[in-house]
């Protein structure tokens, strides 16, 4: 099935994930999470358009994605709400990715977002299975909307 999304609720707000369905979960070979996450504050000064954001959000993604290839990580996922966008990979080793996205877009707040990178030990892709796989409803609109195409 490759790359879809599902529209689900996250911590009260409605929410949009991607997900890699193809991954083979958990991989022992790359038991760290590692997730990206951006905040827009809630009370920003900043104003900008639709299309800079996605611009915005295509950028730092083909970023992350050749940080994570780098590094030997595959791209599970991605959660969005109307006030973050979370970016979750699995890697073989703590990596520090920390020093580099922060370089690459220390300017962030010039568009009113923070954000923050963690790697945390997840062997058993917890956050995967759990959090980014959709559930039996989900799934089952996916595979509707997969027989429609």
């Amino acid at each position: 099935m490759g790359w879809d999304y599902f529209f689900c609720e996250v911590e009260g707000e409605r929410a949009t994930i991607a997900v890699d369905l193809d991954l083979a979960a958990p991989q022992d070979e790359r038991p760290y999470l590692v997730y990206f996450r951006l905040v827009r504050e809630e009370y920003t000064r900043f104003d900008i358009s639709e299309e800079v954001e996605r611009s915005l959000f295509e950028r730092i993604e083909n970023t992350l994605r050749a940080a994570a290839e780098a590094s030997h990580a595959v791209y599970a996922g991605r959660a969005s709400t109307p006030t973050t966008r979370t970016f979750v990979f699995y890697a073989p080793r703590r990596v520090p990715l920390e020093g580099r996205l922060e370089q690459s877009f220390g300017s962030l707040e010039d568009y009113g977002y923070t954000f923050y990178v963690r790697t945390l030990s997840d062997a058993g892709w917890a956050v995967y299975r759990d959090f980014l796989l959709p559930g039996p409803n989900e799934r089952a609109e996916i595979e509707r909307r997969w027989k429609q195409a």
